[in-house]
């Protein structure tokens, strides 16, 4: 298999997932703070967090479909709000919710996988920043 780039010949390649990877870091900072007033009173707070370059994002794997719990209260939400103007509407909300969260899970178990695979077959060129699937390239018998 080549890993040399199709377009440019380049070997300066590197696998898709290993380029996103690099550019996702998770932090973590702890405050602590001290104070005098009226009496002395102290505190310490945590804060965690995940940061992604701009060059991950670019080549970030494919993302699965939302099944959250909080986009199904929010159209909810809004159908039991409309249904004091129209008829029938919570009932719609509540189809539409089921209509979405069943799209969403078919997506995310027959159509992402393949997506997903496809993502991690490739590779970034790191001088042309083409993105390639490697050709398998048989040995010739004699």
């Amino acid at each position: 298999m080549s890993l040399n780039c199709p377009k440019c010949n380049s070997e300066n390649t590197q696998k898709l997932s290993i380029t996103y990877q690099g550019g996702i870091s998770n932090n973590q900072s702890e405050i602590v703070g001290l104070g005098v007033g009226r009496g002395i009173g102290g505190g310490v707070a945590t804060a965690t967090g995940t940061s992604i370059t701009d060059l991950a994002q670019r080549y970030a794997p494919p993302a699965k479909k939302s099944l959250s719990l909080t986009h199904v209260g929010l159209i909810l939400f809004v159908g039991l709000i409309l249904s004091g103007f129209f008829s029938f509407s919570f009932l719609i909300a509540i189809a539409i919710v089921i209509g979405i969260y069943i799209s969403n899970a078919k997506h995310n178990s027959e159509v992402f996988p393949a997506e997903f695979a496809e993502w991690d077959g490739k590779f970034l060129c790191l001088r042309c920043e083409n993105v390639f699937t490697p050709s398998v390239q048989l040995a010739k018998s004699e």
